[in-house]
């Protein structure tokens, strides 16, 4: 999972609309880190392929994965981004995941991004 979860990372960080409709289900919703709601496909599709993203770099650590059941997955993870949102530096990020099977395929299904405490606050 995690090697989907960064997939689906690197194809936000080039702002790849195609590759992260093909690496998520057909419905889907996100929470990010500003605690704005995504709820459908089209509203993460264009919030993440715009413009309000620059980020240079992404990094995944401190994975753990369960499954739900043989279709249904969660994975959380820590995460970094090296640029900025909507003007505002993209510190360390605490995620979970939802994937669900469909056939041989995992998709990614909902999200939501936290803001991790940084060392030393």
């Amino acid at each position: 999972m995690l090697e989907l979860e960064g997939a689906v990372w690197e194809a936000w960080r080039a702002h790849d609309a195609k590759k992260l409709a093909d690496l998520t289900a057909r419905d889907i919703s996100f929470i990010n880190i500003f605690g704005v709601y995504l709820a459908t496909k089209t509203d993460a599709m264009q919030d993440w392929s715009g413009t309000y993203c620059e980020v240079k770099s992404v990094s995944l650590t401190d994975a753990a994965g369960t499954m739900l059941s043989p279709t249904v997955s969660i994975l959380t993870f820590k995460a970094g981004a090296d640029g900025t949102c909507y003007g505002q530096k993209v510190g360390p990020v605490w995620g979970t995941s939802v994937y669900v099977k469909y056939g041989d395929v995992w998709k990614w299904t909902f999200g939501i991004n936290l803001p991790a405490r940084r060392e030393g606050t």
